[in-house]
């Protein structure tokens, strides 16, 4: 035990995760799946954590100058890919599912969606802080 929180203070694990993550959003959809697995364990990793994200920066090295493409001989094509796995991960025993979508044979971005979450949380924050001021009369 005291070899893995000695682990821990000496590999940079979560600093690495992040940067894989950052690769993931910018260029690397591929990755979404590790990254969120190798997220689950930044607080805490262990050594088995530590070779998985060695393991996917060899994954990177060698897949360096592939491509990921979706190709469309109509631009204004829209489709949706979607995969699940039921209860593989033998560690919560929960399912897991992704889905990807194109529009004229490339990816949409995953950030729109992400802005469009906060805009929508933002406004129904908006309007449920506006009606608890009027319920204390403060606004009209």
């Amino acid at each position: 035990m005291e070899s893995e929180r000695e682990l821990n203070g000496k590999i940079p694990y979560v600093s690495v995760v992040g940067n894989i993550m950052y690769a993931m959003v910018a260029t690397r959809c591929d990755l979404a799946h590790v990254v969120g697995v190798g997220s689950r364990y930044m607080s805490n990793p262990r050594r088995k954590h530590w070779e998985a994200v060695k393991h996917i920066l060899r994954y990177l090295r060698g897949t360096k100058d592939g491509q990921l493409t979706f190709r469309s001989t109509n631009p204004t094509e829209f489709k949706g890919y979607t995969d699940s796995d039921y209860v593989k991960n033998a560690e919560n025993r929960n399912s897991t599912s992704c889905y990807i979508f194109t529009f004229g044979g490339g990816t949409t971005v995953s950030t729109t969606k992400a802005k469009y979450i906060a805009a929508s949380d933002a406004a129904k924050e908006s309007i449920w802080l506006h009606r608890l001021l009027a319920d204390f009369l403060v606004t009209r």
